[in-house]
């Protein structure tokens, strides 16, 4: 009689192919997991920035609505230059203190050196038509003002690989577009608010 071979199911082979197929399934969970994280952390800055930009376009409106607004003369305000055709640009009170009128500008960019050194994103006023050469584009705002020029719209966004307006790495940009009189002329200004949040 012949004697029947017993052999052993190959448990080697399935465990095997059961590590290597749970090690694809963790692999790819792990990659899609990290996808996903990166997905919001952009979106999460795109709409810092916006927000950002949104809530201190509001603050400068207020401001220009008054025309500006007066604080004490002292060593980080001074009489700006800009505004000496306003006759009533300096003031002083009855109690002798000295009072210097601050345009909607000068207090954004007070606030912005303030918030810039303290804040994980970066704000700048912005423009094509300086009066102060500080607020020159660079290239992603001169790129902004282009894209709204020719199609119109509140603001620009993006996302910006560079590692400029001094950020460290990727981040989201928006700059709201600003539309308003100089105040020397009727001509309209290519002006806004710039902000990098990390992305």
């Amino acid at each position: 009689m012949e004697e029947l071979e017993y052999t052993q199911p190959p448990f080697r082979r399935y465990a095997a192919i059961l590590i290597a197929l749970w090690t694809v399934i963790f692999v790819l969970s792990i990659g899609f997991i990290a996808s996903e994280t990166q997905v919001n952390a952009k979106h999460q800055a795109f709409i810092r920035a916006k927000a950002i930009a949104e809530r201190d376009m509001l603050y400068r409106q207020w401001v220009a609505g008054f025309g500006g607004i007066y604080v004490p003369v002292n060593d980080d305000v001074q009489p700006n230059p800009l505004l000496s055709f306003i006759h009533d640009r300096d003031v002083e009170t009855n109690d002798g203190v000295r009072l210097t009128l601050v345009s909607p500008a000068s207090m954004t960019l007070q606030v912005y050196r303030l918030s810039n050194s303290k804040n994980d994103f970066i704000n700048r006023l912005t423009s094509l038509d300086l009066m102060n050469p500080d607020n020159a584009a660079d290239n992603w705002e001169k790129l902004a003002f282009k894209q709204l020029e020719r199609f119109g719209g509140e603001d620009y966004s993006a996302l910006s690989l560079t590692k400029g307006s001094g950020m460290h790495g990727p981040s989201y940009r928006c700059a709201p577009k600003r539309r308003a009189s100089n105040a020397t002329s009727t001509r309209v200004t290519r002006s806004g608010i710039s902000v990098a949040a990390s992305a």
